[in-house]
């Protein structure tokens, strides 16, 4: 299995932070320039804010296990999304971030994580809409 995430900090958590999801905010260069709350990010695409997301795969390849998202999300309900992702807290690095998210979804041991530079949102948004996912379990 594969795993592929990408790279950031360290995790950082504040008590004032624990009562509403956090998020920080990055520019272009995933440099962090500020933090807002999750509502708000998901509200303003002009808030780039991080992810990981793990992309789960068999010894040999061939397939890419996938996620048909619940109809209750807030972003992209009922469409289908990577087997794990997540977003990062505050502070936190992709890996540790995709481990966490990894670790509340599957348990595997020995996964050999691969990490691959970035892809930006409009590239994923476009998979989105032209995928041809079978429903095949």
């Amino acid at each position: 299995m594969y795993v592929i995430i990408r790279r950031g900090g360290a995790p950082e958590r504040t008590d004032a932070m624990a009562e509403e999801e956090w998020f920080d905010v990055v520019n272009e260069a995933d440099e962090v320039i500020g933090r807002a709350p999750r509502r708000r990010c998901h509200g303003d695409p002009s808030l780039i804010h991080r992810t990981a997301h793990v992309a789960v795969t068999p010894p040999g390849g061939g397939a890419l296990l996938l996620q048909l998202r619940a109809r209750t999300k807030d972003i992209q309900p009922g469409k289908w999304d990577t087997a794990v992702g997540g977003h990062l807290r505050p502070g936190e690095d992709y890996e540790a971030a995709a481990r966490r998210e990894m670790n509340e979804v599957f348990i595997f041991k020995n996964v050999l994580f691969v990490i691959l530079p970035s892809i930006r949102t409009s590239f994923i948004k476009s998979i989105y809409s032209t995928a041809n996912v079978s429903n095949r379990a």
